[in-house]
């Protein structure tokens, strides 16, 4: 047999009022706690969801069960992955040397470091320009 009081509710027995406020605070009153539950039990449950450590775990089983399901999918992203770091790795070493390899071939072979085309034929003054050019860093 149930006892009367596993179903008591509470009520607002104060007198209506206009403000929003006032109406909000009073349906905060108006709640019904179920028998055998604390008042605030369903605060700690959102407050547990708010955090997201509900959802962290569940979200790390997903990976668990995903990856075990799929072991050869798993492992052929990782090694693209894998393989694709080590090519931009390479490309962004590789630049540097080139230009240092193509600057000592030609310093060693004495190779000229700039090519002058005149359709008319150079004069004095330009020569002198080109003469009076700063010098390319010679390593």
């Amino acid at each position: 047999m149930t006892d009367l009081n596993d179903f008591t509710e509470t009520t607002n027995l104060t007198p209506a009022t206009d403000s929003a406020a006032d109406s909000a605070a009073n349906s905060a009153n108006d709640s019904y706690t179920a028998p055998g539950r604390t008042p605030h039990a369903h605060k700690a449950k959102r407050n547990r969801r708010r955090n997201g450590s509900f959802h962290k775990r569940m979200l790390w089983k997903d990976i668990r069960v995903t990856m075990a399901k799929s072991k050869g999918r798993f492992a052929s992203i990782v090694s693209l992955m894998t393989l694709g770091s080590f090519a931009l790795v390479g490309l962004f070493v590789t630049g540097p040397d080139m230009q240092m390899t193509g600057t000592d071939f030609f310093n060693q072979n004495n190779l000229a470091d700039i090519t002058v085309i005149s359709d008319y034929g150079l004069t004095k003054a330009d020569e002198n320009i080109i003469r009076s050019a700063p010098k390319w860093p010679r390593r």
